[in-house]
């Protein structure tokens, strides 16, 4: 079971990559927003910090981050709120998720930084409120940050 985690930055909005399509697909750390669900995912898992961010075709801007890099997610809920912020997560935040997610038949989990759960599937299956099918465009988890 893959655990990934959704990270959404005010500070994304401001990054821009002023490459071609072609070198955003290619990176270790990029992906276009019109790729597949299940590409960026791929792109975490070989990426060597373990995050992938989501680029915005039209405007060359990083919408959001998928990471599998648990120091990352820490570190983020650290900064916001000020003061210290809300402290790290548990040891393993995604656990309870991901059972629940494979006990549903789930290929992986996301556990966005509100500690929403969503169930990944790579067949399509699913069909809940809170499953996503991993052959979607990245575009479609925007909503997720919301």
């Amino acid at each position: 079971m893959e655990k990934y985690f959704f990270l959404k930055c005010p500070l994304f909005d401001r990054v821009r990559v002023d490459a071609p399509s072609s070198l955003v697909a290619s990176s270790s750390f990029t992906i276009g927003s019109k790729a597949s669900i299940k590409a960026g995912l791929a792109v975490v898992k070989s990426s060597p910090f373990k995050t992938v961010f989501v680029i915005d075709e039209a405007n060359k801007q990083s919408i959001f981050a998928i990471t599998q890099n648990i120091d990352l997610v820490n570190e983020s809920r650290r900064r916001k709120g000020g003061g210290g912020g809300p402290g790290p997560l548990p040891p393993d935040p995604a656990s309870e998720c991901c059972a629940t997610c494979l006990s549903r038949g789930a290929s992986g989990c996301l556990v966005l930084e509100n500690m929403d759960c969503w169930c990944l599937y790579t067949d399509g299956g699913g069909g809940g409120t809170r499953d996503i099918d991993t052959n979607n465009d990245l575009d479609a988890m925007q909503r997720l940050g919301r």
